[in-house]
């Protein structure tokens, strides 16, 4: 397979060297010419023209092949950057823009979803005009504080359900309301930031814990330890003083990737870097987990969160949404039907 793909990269490469060299054998012919005829008339003329103006001229000429090789490459790249160029001017022209961000005449009230309830009406969902529906007709009622597993094969338009809780895409028909709002007549800002997701890739920014779990500082170090604690990250939240977080706060030690299990305890301040990368996969779940309960979410959307983990991790995080969400509604993909097998109920695709 290897030499098959370094055969096309070649057969590519052997048709730029290729054009190169047919460029090169012209533009030399062309500065050639121009050196004969500039050597002509210097014999013609060798009377009537200074030696010095001669050889200034000769050696310019000598340069041409180099400014013609110059002029046409440039002119090259002119025409290809123009295509960006292009594409620049069809976005701005043709591309739709998303809904506002806040509708004044349509605001849901402070504290929106306060239940979680969702009817789901005939929705039907696809990615471009032209293209085929990828939900067809979704109807189904979805209670306060149910737990909702969503199963089915690849490709049937689960992940495309979970965009449509945030209008990612944009419902072709149909409609979704929660809590007695339809997600539709909202902005996009009311939408987004009063439910939650948990993909399977975590975002957490470079920073630190408390950053990341508060990026706005809108809540006290206790409630931040108290979430912490209940998705079992650390098994204290009493502290007078940073010094005694680090000696009361520890690491759960059940996470099974031992390259990220730290002997230092976590504290608000310990240092994220970017991704995450310094927490195991496990760990960045629940760290996303705790930013949700922080937010006190009642609508939690998670996104196949438990595909790549270990079935022992695996369990903690099903048992940490059973504990900290059972005041939440919680839709959950699932790539494991285990994961969901105790759901209230599940939706096969």
């Amino acid at each position: 397979n290897n030499e098959i793909f370094l055969d096309i990269e070649n057969r590519a490469y052997f048709l730029y060297i290729s054009v190169q060299r047919w460029l090169s054998v012209r533009l030399e012919t062309i500065s050639n010419i121009l050196i004969f005829f500039a050597s002509l008339f210097a014999i013609i003329f060798r009377l009537d023209v200074v030696p010095s103006i001669i050889g200034l001229v000769l050696a310019y000429t000598l340069l041409t092949t180099q400014a013609f090789n110059l002029l046409v490459n440039q002119f090259s790249k002119l025409e290809t950057d123009m295509n960006s160029v292009e594409r620049l001017v069809y976005y701005c022209d043709n591309l739709e823009e998303e809904a506002e961000n806040i509708v004044l005449e349509n605001r849901p009230l402070s504290g929106w979803p306060a239940h979680g309830e969702i009817h789901i009406k005939n929705l039907e969902i696809k990615y471009g005009p032209d293209s085929p529906l990828v939900l067809k007709g979704i109807s189904v009622d979805i209670k306060a504080a149910e737990k909702i597993g969503i199963v089915g094969r690849t490709g049937c338009g689960k992940s495309t359900l979970a965009m449509s809780f945030f209008r990612f895409i944009e419902a072709t028909s149909g409609s979704i309301v929660i809590d007695n709002i339809d997600i539709s007549t909202i902005g996009l800002k009311d939408l987004r930031s009063n439910i939650t997701i948990i993909p399977q890739d975590p975002v957490l920014f470079n920073g630190t814990i408390r950053s990341n779990l508060d990026p706005f500082n809108q809540h006290v170090d206790l409630e931040l330890w108290n979430a912490l604690y209940r998705v079992h990250l650390v098994k204290t939240v009493n502290f007078t003083s940073e010094k005694e977080e680090s000696e009361k706060s520890e690491v759960v030690y059940s996470i099974s990737d031992q390259k990220y299990d730290k002997q230092e305890p976590i504290m608000l301040d310990s240092p994220i870097k970017e991704n995450g990368s310094n927490f195991s996969q496990g760990q960045r779940q629940l760290i996303a987990m705790a930013r949700a309960l922080v937010q006190h979410s009642k609508l939690i959307i998670m996104d196949e969160a438990t595909a790549s983990i270990d079935f022992k991790t695996d369990y903690l995080i099903q048992t940490t949404i059973r504990d900290v969400f059972k005041d939440s509604t919680v839709i959950t993909i699932a790539h494991r039907l285990r994961t969901v097998v105790d759901y209230d109920r599940i939706l096969v695709m």
